[in-house]
């Protein structure tokens, strides 16, 4: 609550309140008898009572020349239109109707400020005068009242909103400064990080007068600006630019720098020259190991926390001085690529994210790498003591992703997968996109009546290597495709692929159905399952004819079957056993099975019917009939409905289970 607490408390705590001031914090029990400084609400909606009545009265509490700090939900706020849901009871205003508001109470002189993602959390503050000049796709994390009905990412839409002028119009929320002076707070933009403790939240300000301060948000985070002004100068002396400032007390000041950040520079680089790009990202890795040379890792060594001025690129904010022993250069290297590859599919399409894990010789330490970057961020943003506030606010990719389909795209996907693949492709020269299993599947079934003339991949390692006698070549080949030649997508995943071929306008594309392990040949006449996906779990120890029976039960009724196999932690410590076949081999010996498409681990502690869905989005979910009755099982089913799926209830086989194979195995029957 402590942390949450301090979360709140950031929107006001970054603001320049005059030396012995009286501020009072103004909630829905408050009382005022007596006239202040600064009176802060920050949430305006939780008072009681009619609006400008509200207003008046508050300002009737100032002192002369005071001020007041006013937080407003924003009832057109873009998280709406990306699917969060607003408080049942609770107010919410737009610009003009604060406007018209103020002036009821006679308050002519004010500022506005937009908030995002919440005036409960804010992490980004803009003066209404400001237009962002950084990308937001990575700069906050979004909050919302519902995150589960949330089918768009939010972030990934500012851009949009900027460039046709509605971007504070449209903001989360609104703080109004309200004086009669008319002299306001010069900050244009507010960086808060509030999550990170008391010694370690700061509020970086761009102000008016082209200077850039950053402060910390609570008394004791002053010694930790000393670090900061100790590694920009030993960084300096590695011989990297840097953004040299000064330490005033408890403000660390430095110049405004009217430069692109280095993510958006090279991301921008890579749109013009692909060449110049991969030279630009080979350089930043031989600055990340020069800064390495006295055994430091600075941890925000990477193009976030840099801009690119004349011709280089110039690193500023540079807190943290880690062991390189514990955190080494390629983790650096590791978190450059992730960030420069924040808008994922439009840069992927240039040059595949595998192409420079491989070209930096990190491939195989790729999971040891997001694990020392992850935990570090995650103990520095103190998300175990933010668990609960992150459970009720922040949203699953996964579910937005699910939303999505299920809004936006399922019925467009839907009519290109029914397409006549045997029509779509006989006497035609086709372009395959895969050269995996659902590639090598399509070329056995269709490639006697096709001519396939071409076979790409985004796995850069294949590329020149041989797929039926056509040597595998890059997605950048395909800009020159002939308009007579089909491309086939023959990828499991083939939404993102579909999107990357339409992000450089190839329109003859045919998606070959990876979803289902079988093509339309497969089918019997006539047939049409229920459901799509289907999933179910289990230990599968022993296997036996009953699990086959079920199985087989299960693919009657869907096309597509994942069965989830539980590690073997979850069967020592949930069912206090040790089994008889190890995990691995369990999952060999199930997908060795006809009926099973798909078999995946279930991770010890991620086991939850919640998690399974919102991985894998099946249709539905199998489970025996003698859990049918089970309060729990139930609570699930419903919670699957609720989300377009369902849960269903068949027999075992009474004859034959691993409970009675076990029992003779202990007796010594078997």
């Amino acid at each position: 609550m402590e942390t949450e607490k301090k979360l709140t408390e950031s929107i006001w705590r970054w603001f320049s309140f005059k030396k012995e001031s009286s501020i009072c914090f103004v909630s829905a029990d408050t009382v005022l008898n007596d006239r202040f400084d600064y009176i802060i609400v920050l949430d305006f909606s939780s008072l009681k009572g009619e609006n400008s009545e509200i207003l008046k009265n508050l300002r009737s509490h100032l002192k002369f020349g005071g001020t007041l700090l006013l937080g407003f939900d924003n009832s057109l706020a873009y998280r709406f239109f990306c699917g969060d849901t607003k408080i049942e009871g609770k107010q919410y205003f737009t610009k003009h109707e604060i406007k018209n508001l103020l002036a009821s109470a006679e308050i002519k002189s004010y500022k506005f400020y937009s908030v995002f993602p919440c005036l409960e959390a804010a992490q980004l503050i803009y003066a209404d005068t400001f237009t962002p000049a950084e990308n937001l796709n990575i700069r906050f994390l979004p909050l919302y009242n519902n995150p589960d009905s949330v089918f768009k990412f939010e972030e990934s839409g500012y851009d949009d909103l900027i460039q046709n002028g509605l971007f504070h119009s449209m903001a989360n929320a609104f703080l109004v400064e309200c004086n009669d002076e008319g002299v306001f707070n010069n900050a244009l933009q507010i960086t808060l990080s509030a999550d990170r403790g008391n010694d370690m939240s700061y509020a970086t300000i761009i102000r008016e007068n082209d200077t850039v301060i950053k402060k910390p948000l609570f008394s004791n985070g002053t010694k930790k600006l000393e670090v900061l002004q100790k590694n920009l100068f030993d960084i300096k002396k590695l011989g990297l630019n840097v953004v040299e400032g000064s330490l005033n007390y408890d403000e660390f000041s430095m110049p405004f720098v009217n430069a692109p950040l280095g993510n958006v520079y090279l991301q921008e680089l890579a749109q013009k020259d692909r060449d110049s790009f991969i030279k630009k990202m080979d350089h930043f890795r031989e600055l990340i190991y020069k800064s390495a040379e006295n055994g430091i890792c600075y941890f925000d060594l990477v193009p976030l926390n840099s801009f690119y001025v004349d011709g280089d690129f110039s690193f500023f904010d540079q807190e943290f001085d880690l062991p390189a022993s514990d955190y080494p250069p390629e983790m650096l290297v590791y978190r450059t690529i992730v960030i420069v590859y924040s808008d994922f599919e439009k840069m992927n399409a240039i040059a595949p994210i595998d192409f420079f894990w491989k070209r930096y010789g990190i491939q195989d330490k790729l999971p040891e790498l997001e694990k020392l970057s992850h935990e570090f961020l995650m103990s520095l943003r103190n998300q175990e003591q933010l668990k609960s506030f992150n459970a009720l606010h922040q949203r699953k990719d996964a579910v937005v992703r699910f939303n999505m389909a299920q809004r936006n795209q399922t019925h467009f996907y839907d009519s290109l997968l029914n397409r006549n693949f045997i029509e779509g492709t006989f006497g035609k020269k086709v372009c395959v996109f895969g050269s995996g299993r659902f590639a090598e599947k399509f070329i056995s079934q269709y490639g006697d009546n096709c001519d396939v003339v071409q076979v790409v991949d985004n796995d850069s390692s294949k590329w020149n290597s041989d797929f039926h006698g056509i040597k595998i070549s890059s997605p950048s080949t395909l800009s020159n495709i002939s308009d007579d030649i089909c491309l086939v997508i023959c990828v499991k995943d083939y939404k993102p692929i579909y999107n990357q071929l339409l992000s450089i306008n190839i329109k003859n594309i045919v998606l070959y159905d990876a979803h289902k392990n079988y093509s339309v040949g497969d089918l019997k006449d006539g047939e049409n399952k229920k459901y799509h996906v289907g999933y179910l779990s289990g230990v599968f120890d022993l296997y036996h004819i009953g699990h086959i029976n079920m199985f087989r039960r299960a693919k009657e009724m869907c096309d597509y079957l994942i069965v989830g196999v539980t590690s073997d932690e979850y069967v020592l410590n949930k069912k206090k056993k040790t089994p008889f076949i190890p995990c691995e081999e369990r999952m060999q010996v199930i997908q060795a099975c006809k009926y099973v498409d798909k078999v995946v681990k279930v991770p010890y502690l991620h086991e939850e019917i919640t998690e399974a869905w919102n991985t894998y989005h099946y249709d539905v979910q199998f489970c025996g009939s003698d859990y049918e009755n089970n309060p729990w099982w139930l609570e699930q089913q419903k919670w699957l409905r609720e989300h377009g799926a369902d849960l269903v209830f068949f027999p075992y086989t009474e004859q034959t289970n691993s409970t009675k194979i076990k029992a003779l195995i202990e007796k010594g029957l078997l």
